[in-house]
């Protein structure tokens, strides 16, 4: 099995030629790795565990890429909003806790998560943050896009 971490939350999982891609991530700084999207379009399986914008917003680039092979899997609420981005329905597999998948040769068994808790101390800390600075811009229009994707209790592992 070979399993390559991308930073943040970005995970692909490889055994005799399947690949699971969990919860493609957008860096907000173009000094960090930036993962090329042909290598993210080879994962036939895309696992997303939340539906923020950052973990979402590439999916339409990497089916385009694809040209349209891969298979989404996500809960109800980014379901929804990928649909409203253009992914046709039959792409998207929606999951819930309890489930279980068969995708040769890996089982994947669909768990409730829970996503990190943003306490004042922690976003004032993050705001501040040479990296967001640097970058204030894009994060504000990262910050105003992911109002129509949250988390709504819907996180899985």
């Amino acid at each position: 099995m070979r399993l390559k971490w991308y930073g943040t939350s970005t995970i692909l999982l490889e055994q005799d030629g399947t690949q699971l891609l969990f919860d493609p991530f957008i860096p907000i700084n173009k000094k960090v790795f930036q993962p090329v999207a042909e290598e993210f379009a080879a994962a036939e399986n895309i696992f997303i565990t939340h539906g923020h914008f950052d973990h979402i917003a590439r999916i339409p680039d990497i089916l385009m890429q694809s040209g349209r092979k891969n298979l989404v899997y996500c809960t109800g609420k980014p379901r929804e909003n990928l649909i409203l981005k253009g992914i046709e329905k039959e792409q998207i597999h929606e999951i819930s806790p309890g489930d279980v998948l068969n995708i040769k040769p890996f089982i994947v068994k669909v768990l409730k998560g829970k996503h990190i808790i943003f306490d004042k101390a922690l976003l004032l800390k993050t705001f501040l943050s040479p990296r967001i600075i640097a970058n204030w811009g894009k994060f504000i229009s990262m910050l105003k896009e992911n109002r129509e994707y949250g988390e709504f209790g819907e996180t899985v592992v």
